[in-house]
């Protein structure tokens, strides 16, 4: 029976709590349950207004690593196109410096080929000039002998080399 009282005066208690503080309590309650609401509200724009921002630097980012993407396929494409306008005025010039030498090279065989021509000539007149200068000193000598009175002897005859 005791626990009876003791049950009863807690009632009471909290009767008298109720009383003196409930509307107090309910405030507070309410309050808390607002606050909690507009935490939840704020929290939810929040995540909202953070997502858009994230989406919004992913499109930047996208936008100009793209763009970063075609300024370097430009610079390629323009040093190749350098590249090859350098590669074709070399070839060119090695063309027209290969020309050039060939043109020297046929100049200085036609040279060549005339001095041969020139020296084969003068070795011919030179072998001729040996030759007559053989048959003149057989000549001179065979006049100049002992018996050059009889000139019903025929003179020998050089060979023609």
């Amino acid at each position: 029976m005791d626990q009876l009282p003791i049950n009863h005066e807690a009632e009471s208690v909290d009767k008298i709590r109720d009383i003196l503080f409930g509307a107090q309590s309910r405030a507070m309650e309410l309050r808390l349950t607002q606050l909690e609401e507009h935490y939840q509200t704020q929290q939810k724009n929040l995540r909202f207004e953070i997502n858009k921002e994230l989406e919004s630097l992913r499109a930047l980012i996208q936008t100009q690593s793209v763009e970063h993407q075609d300024a370097h396929v430009q610079a390629v494409t323009q040093l190749e196109k350098d590249f090859d306008e350098r590669l074709h005025g070399s070839k060119m010039q090695v063309d027209t410096q290969l020309a050039e030498k060939q043109q020297e090279i046929n100049q200085l065989k036609n040279e060549l080929t005339q001095t041969k021509q020139d020296l084969q000539q003068v070795h011919d007149n030179s072998v001729k000039r040996d030759t007559l200068a053989r048959l003149l000193g057989q000549l001179s000598k065979a006049l100049s002998a002992p018996n050059a009175s009889d000139t019903t002897r025929p003179p020998t005859q050089a060979r023609v080399v």
